[in-house]
């Protein structure tokens, strides 16, 4: 007579998935300068484009917020584009305030680095001649 014996037992296997969301800004680009040194630059407008200029990361659907401290001049305006073109985004041109507001809107997860320009478009005559300085600030959001 054969005698087979045999046991088992069970283990549950759980797979948590946590909302992350995490943006950095490119450390090489930690300062952004928007000089008036032409006539043509008092009468039009100066810009900067920052290439890889933010990456983000997210789990799920997010949104990036971008907002400033206290600035004595106004008139900048800061958008944003894909390094790698992606139709899930959605980019809105912000006039940078002291509240958070909407810059990219992301329906779906993952990793990606994007591009802004800064671009401020004031008519600055008459101004005392200084640096005006204003901290920016970008937060991400799961949406």
């Amino acid at each position: 007579m054969l005698f087979s014996i045999q046991a088992q037992d069970n283990v549950t296997l759980n797979i948590i998935l946590r909302p992350i969301q995490t943006i950095t800004v490119n450390p090489l680009q930690k300062t952004v300068d928007l000089v008036y040194d032409s006539a043509e630059k008092y009468e039009t407008e100066v810009t900067s484009i920052q290439e890889e200029h933010l990456e983000v990361f997210s789990s799920g659907g997010f949104a990036v917020q971008v907002s400033r401290t206290s600035l004595e001049l106004d008139d900048v305006t800061i958008t944003a584009d894909p390094v790698s073109p992606n139709p899930t985004y959605t980019f809105i041109p912000v006039d940078l305030q002291e509240s958070p507001t909407d810059l990219i809107i992301g329906g779906r997860g993952g990793r990606q680095k994007f591009n802004v320009t800064y671009n401020s478009h004031g008519a600055y005559f008459d101004k005392e001649y200084k640096t005006y300085t204003s901290e920016i600030t970008y937060t991400i959001t799961a949406r």
